[in-house]
């Protein structure tokens, strides 16, 4: 089961707040095998009613919940990262496998170069998701323009987009 994040995070909200601790009573008499949770006030939560052990791993969990909350979050993000690189190393692999590629005529050359600056421009976007417009249109120009220059495609999408360099 994959947690859902804002889940435990109401239920945490809604939770005793602070640490959580288990132990028995002080003087001794909690019966064997089962123990108590306190809260940070020494309040009982739960009493003699959980195994040692599963009173344990409750209070550990909820002690760590905003930790483990963040980390899964970050975790998510970077995975997002990941497919983002991904993506733009398959597009940089597939650019130099067009750069790669002996032409047959100079029509060839120019469908060549335009097929791999279209892919290092895709994979500028996705890197730059900021940028998507301006690469976007950008690699639509180039394609368009026989012989063109990309940094003048880039130019001229940022003029047509109304920004500046």
């Amino acid at each position: 089961m994959t947690p859902n994040l804002e889940e435990l995070e109401r239920l945490l909200a809604k939770a005793t707040p602070g640490e959580w601790v288990a132990q028995g009573w002080g003087d001794g008499s909690t019966p064997d095998g089962v123990t108590n949770i306190f809260n940070h006030d020494a309040e009982v939560l739960l009493m003699e009613c959980l195994p040692v052990d599963d009173a344990a791993l409750i209070v550990a969990l909820h002690n760590a919940a905003p930790s483990l909350i963040a980390k899964a979050r970050e975790a998510d993000e970077l995975r997002a990262e990941v497919g983002r690189l991904r993506i733009c190393v398959g597009l940089h692999v597939n650019a130099d496998a067009y750069a790669d590629t002996f032409p047959e005529d100079a029509e060839d050359a120019a469908q060549l170069r335009k097929s791999e600056t279209w892919h290092r421009l895709s994979a500028r976007s996705v890197l730059l998701e900021r940028d998507k417009d301006v690469c976007n249109q950008a690699a639509k120009a180039w394609l368009l323009k026989p012989g063109g220059d990309p940094a003048a495609a880039f130019a001229a999408a940022r003029a047509a987009l109304g920004e500046a360099k």
